[in-house]
């Protein structure tokens, strides 16, 4: 038995799925007797649902030289608290080595066109009255010789209709899109999609994000609520310019924030790794790396060096076509005021380490955890550009830490082939500025900004109202924009 629990605005579904093994022999061989009832519940604030599954085989259920058995799936008479319709996959496949082949017949006549290996039927009873279903479940080999054929039948029921969740987007624009993919995949519980819930299953910056966990959460940014991307996500691929990029985020304005994924290919032939970088670059510094002159940041001059990171992107972002689809965007920096003097000299004694206010609040040291998408509080330095780089806490919501004890690195933003600077300050060393960067195995490290060996992968935002015009956000069929 698989018990998943899944929160999303108040709502609670808690669901059961019950695996039901039966044996049946092809003509010739007696068919087991075998008669089976289970209960499947789910919990919501609606109410309590049922779905009473039963499973009818007799030795006489024979036709035109074929086994057949029923199943039966039934509204409980205790869901009237209810008008949540519920919601149903039925599935029937071989156990181990079987080689049944399945064909069914509901209700109404309706039925699938080939006899199949797996077999799955999804439908739904209207919870309004007490419904049954029957299924005419008809069995046969794969061969003519007399073998055993081993099945199981597994019921997946959840609430469908009523959920409480409610599309804040308006219909049409790719913002909706997103939310209603998760939207589905949170009402149907499938472990392959993302799942919508206000709470991920790990914490940003205290956890890593595991291994199975596929989320689209919610937290405040500086525009209002801002849905992202957390753990090993598989549906926020999208082609833009000839180019694979990924959703990090739904910004609080319905504009959509992107990193690049492949620069050479569309997202059906994209490989990443290297094609993710446009160039190797330094941040924009200034000093000469003596205490009188330490190396800083400046990246208000940056554009004036053609090895800084700034300038790289502004000229790479230029040269895209559709630039018009773009959003101008604040790009984070971070709080540095707390390492300079009025004189712009470093506030402590030469040898000594001073930490960004970001870096001690992702490791703790100011007694609290916690990210954020918000500028306005943590960071106080912005940048007014058309592309930049991710801040640390965007990819603490992704699904890093700075915890070294952690070890499953499987978020949607690892590069194993290179790391990658982000927009955030780390710390001071001796006469030293250092800048955060994504390592190969997706933990967070700082290198010293005069350095240029951490790669640039840009990102950029999408405009609110950008329309969609096709696919589901998979690598094979990503979503496309007008």
């Amino acid at each position: 038995m698989k018990k998943v629990l899944i929160k999303s605005k108040g709502i609670l579904i808690s669901l059961m799925i019950v695996t039901v093994v039966i044996t049946v022999s092809s003509i010739g061989i007696t068919y087991s007797k075998y008669k089976a009832k289970t209960n499947v519940n789910v919990v919501s604030n609606t109410g309590k649902l049922v779905c009473d599954v039963s499973v009818d085989s007799k030795d006489e259920y024979i036709e035109d030289n074929e086994r057949y058995f029923y199943i039966n799936v039934k509204n409980n008479k205790d869901n009237n608290e209810s008008d949540t319709d519920i919601g149903y996959i039925l599935t029937i496949e071989n156990e181990n080595d079987s080689k049944g082949l399945y064909r069914y017949i509901d209700s109404y006549g309706n039925s699938n066109d080939e006899y199949v290996k797996t077999l799955e039927i999804k439908e739904h009873i209207l919870n309004n009255y007490n419904k049954e279903e029957r299924f005419k479940i008809r069995v046969k080999s794969e061969s003519a010789v007399k073998t055993e054929i081993k099945y199981k039948v597994k019921i997946n029921c959840y609430q469908k209709e009523n959920t409480g969740i409610v599309n804040p987007y308006k219909e049409g624009i790719l913002a909706y899109n997103i939310f209603e993919n998760a939207k589905n995949a949170y009402i149907e519980n499938s472990e392959d999609k993302t799942i919508l819930s206000r709470t991920p299953k790990t914490v940003p910056a205290k956890e890593v994000s595991k291994e199975d966990e596929r989320t689209l959460s919610l937290t405040e940014d500086d525009y209002g609520n801002s849905y992202y991307f957390r753990g090993n996500v598989q549906d926020n691929y999208l082609n833009f310019n000839e180019m694979c990029w990924r959703i990090v985020r739904i910004e609080g304005d319905g504009s959509i924030k992107l990193i690049l994924y492949d620069k050479e290919y569309k997202c059906s032939d994209a490989v990443g790794g290297d094609n993710a970088s446009i160039g190797k670059g330094a941040y924009g510094f200034i000093g000469d790396g003596t205490e009188s002159s330490p190396y800083r940041f400046d990246y208000e001059n940056t554009l004036n060096r053609d090895d800084a990171v700034r300038k790289i992107i502004n000229d790479w972002v230029d040269k895209l076509n559709n630039k018009k689809k773009l959003k101008p965007e604040n790009w984070c920096l971070g709080n540095r005021t707390d390492w300079y003097d009025s004189n712009g000299l470093i506030t402590t004694n030469y040898n000594t380490e001073v930490s960004s206010e970001v870096r001690k609040r992702l490791q703790g040291s100011l007694g609290v955890q916690i990210s954020t998408l918000k500028c306005n509080e943590i960071h106080d330095e912005k940048i007014f550009d058309a592309g930049g780089l991710l801040t640390a806490d965007e990819l603490v919501f992704a699904g890093s830490t700075m915890n070294d004890d952690e070890n499953n690195w499987s978020h949607y933003l690892k590069n194993t082939k290179v790391y990658w600077w982000l927009a955030t300050p780390s710390y001071r060393v001796d006469v030293n500025d250092y800048a955060f960067y994504c390592g190969t195995d997706g933990h967070i490290g700082g290198n010293h900004v005069s350095v240029t060996h951490p790669s640039i992968i840009p990102s950029i935002v999408l405009q609110s109202e950008i329309k969609l015009t096709g696919g589901n956000g998979t690598k094979d069929n990503a979503y496309n924009i007008e």
